[in-house]
């Protein structure tokens, strides 16, 4: 997996590892998110454990996860599915606004099913995957309405035998 499959059309975020870049694939003109890892700020030991765990992270598959579509060696990156409706903090601060409805309570219901599904799905893994930075700005809300655990930085994945 290289950037040349990819556009960029803009940057939309920054974290203290990189920045997160919105793209399109070439081939289908699907939009996607390309995490760029900053190799400068983060230790080189760090940069192999997250691409490691990007690659665990990757077989996991539920409506309620952020799909991990790849990871690259070089730029070292992480490829995941794009939520158009950016994170659950921002959707709540904008339906907080003067002047701009208030979300629904069906939709707000529906948001925090849908943050419970994710979380529930990661806890019944074998092993049990464990978030450990769960916050509204770390869930992310596609164009329906539907919540996405996301921003497994901090994740781990616990030993089979124990509990953590």
């Amino acid at each position: 997996m290289s950037m040349d499959r990819y556009s960029k059309i803009k940057e939309i975020g920054k974290g203290s590892f990189g920045v997160a870049i919105l793209c399109e694939r070439r081939n289908d003109r699907k939009k996607c998110v390309i995490k760029l890892i900053s190799l400068r700020k983060m230790p080189p030991k760090e940069v192999t454990s997250t691409l490691q765990e990007s690659e665990l992270l990757g077989r996991l598959r539920h409506p309620n996860i952020v799909a991990l579509f790849g990871i690259m060696r070089y730029p070292p990156a992480i490829v995941e599915e794009y939520c158009a409706r950016g994170s659950l903090f921002s959707v709540l601060q904008r339906h907080a606004k003067p002047g701009v409805p208030s979300l629904q309570w069906r939709v707000r219901l529906r948001l925090a099913l849908g943050a419970a599904c994710g979380m529930c799905y990661l806890h019944n893994c074998t092993p049990p995957v464990i978030h450990r930075d769960l916050k509204s700005a770390n869930l992310m809300v596609d164009a329906s309405f539907r919540v996405k655990v996301g921003d497994f930085n901090l994740s781990r994945v616990t030993a089979a035998n124990r509990a953590t």
